[in-house]
């Protein structure tokens, strides 16, 4: 191994060897450091299970990693539950979008409920995140010929605000 003497700096910036001389102290504890910080980097994991509420709402999604994808939304009773590809999950810069049918009537709307489901990584010490977000529900207006037949605005949309927390089992 090389070992190089700062104090021997030339005046066109390259450095003079010196062999005798062991790593100045400040590299290796400016590598240590960056092994450290590289380290704090790996304890977040993303969350896969994310638990909401609201005014007489619960929202429950699975983002699939660790079980089956699904999404829950109870509204004051029994609850509407998707799973697998009932299921529609749209990557976007504001997180995924989570959409379920609740009910389709062909040839006059589709009813939907969409969760934005933020990005969130779950610290290794800290085993919840929370944070708040909205759940849309969207009444798209359809005709067996395309939406060029739907005459005026074709989705309608009303959002709830969430109280989330988000998780992941530690393995």
């Amino acid at each position: 191994m090389k070992h190089f003497n700062i104090s021997n700096l030339r005046n066109n910036g390259s450095l003079k060897r010196d062999a005798r001389k062991p790593m100045p102290l400040a590299l290796a504890a400016g590598m240590a450091l960056i092994s450290v910080h590289a380290s704090a980097f790996a304890d977040a994991i993303p969350a896969t299970f994310y638990a909401c509420r609201g005014l007489d709402l619960t929202v429950k999604y699975n983002t699939g990693a660790i079980g089956e994808l699904s999404l829950s939304v109870a509204r004051g009773g029994k609850p509407i539950v998707k799973r697998g590809d009932e299921v529609r999950v749209q990557k976007t810069v504001l997180g995924s979008l989570v959409t379920i049918v609740v009910r389709n009537e062909p040839d006059a709307f589709t009813q939907t409920f969409t969760l934005l489901a933020p990005d969130v990584n779950v610290p290794s010490d800290n085993p919840t995140v929370t944070f708040k977000t909205e759940l849309f529900r969207t009444h798209t207006k359809t005709s067996i010929g395309g939406p060029a037949l739907v005459q005026g605005v074709i989705q309608e949309s009303i959002s709830q605000q969430l109280s989330c927390r988000a998780s992941t089992p530690i393995l």
